[in-house]
C-alpha cells in the first residue's frame, strides 16, 4: 500500500511539471523600426504586460501581450515623432494593441531553446489581422522564459495611413520592423 502512495504521488509530481505553467511580465524591450523619406527612426515601447501559460516543452496553451500605445517613444526623445505615431495608430480610441496567440505550427529544440513557429492575432487600431513568426523560448536557470522574435507590421494591414510631415512631404514608410525580447516568469 505504501509502495501505491509513493508511485501515485511520483506521478502527480511529473504530471504537474509536464502541465502548462502561468507566466506574467518581468521585463521587456520591444523596438519599431523603419523609414522615413528623410531618415530611419526607430521607437521603444517602455512597458508592456504578458500573460500566457507555457509548458516544460516550450509549447504554449495561451499567450497575451499587450502595449498602452502612449507607452511607445520616440529613440531621439521626439515629442513631435510620439504625437505622430500616437495619431496614426489612433490612441485616443483605440489605446491598447494586442497580440494573442492562436496556435503552434511547428516546435523544435535546439540546444536548450525551443523555436516555435507560431500563429496569432495582431491588433492595431480596432483592426486584428494574422501574423505568423519564429519564435525562440529560452528557459532560464531560475525558472523564467526569455521570448524573442520579429515580425514586420504594415500600417496599411490594419487600415492606417503612415506618419507624414510637412503637409505630406516627408512620410514614413508603410512597413515596420518590430523585434522583442520578453522576460516572463512564474
Amino acid at each position: 500500500m505504501k509502495l501505491k502512495f509513493i508511485f501515485l504521488f511520483a506521478f502527480v509530481g511529473l504530471f504537474n511539471i509536464a502541465m502548462a505553467q502561468n507566466y506574467s511580465t518581468k521585463s521587456t524591450s520591444i523596438k519599431l523600426q523603419g523609414n522615413s523619406t528623410m531618415h530611419k527612426w526607430s521607437s521603444s515601447v517602455t512597458k508592456s504586460t504578458f500573460s500566457g501559460k507555457i509548458d516544460a516543452d516550450g509549447a504554449i496553451s495561451s499567450a497575451v501581450l499587450k502595449v498602452n500605445v502612449k507607452d511607445i517613444k520616440s529613440d531621439k526623445d521626439s515629442d513631435q515623432m510620439d504625437s505622430r505615431t500616437y495619431k496614426a495608430l489612433n490612441s485616443d480610441k483605440f489605446p491598447v494593441i494586442t497580440y494573442e496567440f492562436s496556435k503552434t505550427k511547428s516546435i523544435t529544440k535546439k540546444g536548450n531553446d525551443f523555436v516555435a513557429v507560431v500563429d496569432g492575432k495582431l491588433t492595431i487600431a480596432g483592426t486584428p489581422k494574422t501574423t505568423t513568426m519564429t519564435i525562440t523560448l529560452s528557459p532560464q536557470a531560475n525558472g523564467d522564459i526569455r521570448i524573442k522574435g520579429s515580425d514586420k507590421v504594415l500600417f496599411t494591414n490594419h487600415g492606417l495611413k503612415a506618419p507624414s510631415f510637412v503637409a505630406g512631404t516627408l512620410k514614413v514608410d508603410n512597413e515596420v520592423d518590430v523585434t522583442f525580447d520578453v522576460v516572463v516568469k512564474k
